[in-house]
């Protein structure tokens, strides 16, 4: 059974625009439906299971209004004491509440996704942990995947023990974790559409380089493991988090190593859009340490790689 999470507690700050009223992102409306209506109206037509994340009740009762006439959702609020943020916190929240053995997590600022998309990525589900669709240029929709259960909570607790932040830390800790091309799933690439700016919907639809083949990235290693271990397998990504829990100066600096060494992981296999957020991870470590200069560099690395 496939359920599906809806990621609807963003802020939405970037969707504003000054000197006008706050405008509620979810709700505003494309060819004549608001947006979480047309995302809810996608998830409804292939799960009977679906589950609005968000920050308040209120929200949530909201958002499950606009389908009302569809169907039923239910409704899951962030449970702050987790200790992470963002969309990892809401996936991490809504696990309780899911009754599938697959989980579908799809953003709710997704306006063109499509039924079609979720079936065909469905299809995917039990080769790996996690199943994401990625493009030939080294980009990922990290906000749109299929995981198995256990697993996800496994990974999506981990992370928030952790403290670690961002959402795409779900493929990066996963074991097995398979990219598919994305042009398998749809010929319209408006579907991977995310709205952050008002201006998004209007700008010219530009479409990626297209993947040739899968991609089927797996660690011989458990979450349990320690960090020399980690490193020694090649799962950098988990011992950067690792390292930089221990209290030791030294420890937490060897994390930029294990963060430099994920990073020219994922450029060797093209995967370019998490070498840059491994650079970008290694120059926020640097600056909570206090080296601010250093950070900077590193900051500057990753804004090429995700520029390039």
């Amino acid at each position: 059974m496939l359920s599906i999470i809806v990621l609807a507690g963003g802020k939405a700050e970037r969707f504003q625009r000054k000197m006008e009223p706050w405008v509620d992102k979810l709700l505003y409306r494309v060819e004549g439906e608001s947006i979480i209506r047309r995302v809810l109206k996608a998830a409804l037509a292939v799960s009977d299971d679906v589950i609005i994340s968000t920050d308040s009740e209120q929200r949530g009762v909201t958002y499950a209004n606009e389908v009302r006439d569809i169907g039923e959702v239910k409704i899951s609020v962030d449970i702050t004491e987790l200790g992470c943020d963002g969309p990892l916190l809401g996936i991490t929240s809504s696990i309780n509440h899911v009754k599938g053995d697959y989980i579908c997590v799809i953003a709710g600022d997704l306006p063109f996704i499509t039924s079609h998309v979720i079936e065909n990525l469905m299809n995917y589900a039990d080769r790996a942990d996690v199943v994401t669709p990625y493009w030939g240029d080294g980009s990922v929709e990290s906000l749109i995947f299929i995981a198995n259960k256990s697993k996800l909570e496994l990974y999506s607790k981990f992370l928030c023990i952790h403290g670690f932040w961002r959402s795409s830390g779900i493929q990066r800790i996963s074991l097995k974790t398979l990219y598919v091309p994305a042009n398998r799933l749809t010929d319209d690439v408006r579907v991977f559409l995310d709205v952050n700016y008002r201006d998004d919907l209007n700008r010219e639809t530009i479409v990626p380089k297209i993947a040739e083949k899968e991609l089927l990235i797996t660690f011989n290693s458990d979450l349990d493991m320690g960090y020399d271990e980690a490193f020694s397998i090649g799962h950098f990504f988990l011992a950067a988090i690792k390292l930089f829990r221990e209290r030791s100066l030294d420890l937490k600096l060897r994390s930029i190593k294990a963060f430099e060494q994920e990073a020219r992981f994922y450029m060797k296999h093209g995967l370019k859009v998490f070498a840059s957020q491994a650079l970008f991870d290694a120059s926020k470590v640097l600056n909570m340490l206090g080296f601010s200069s250093l950070a900077r560099s590193y900051y500057r690395k990753a804004f090429e790689i995700s520029k390039t």
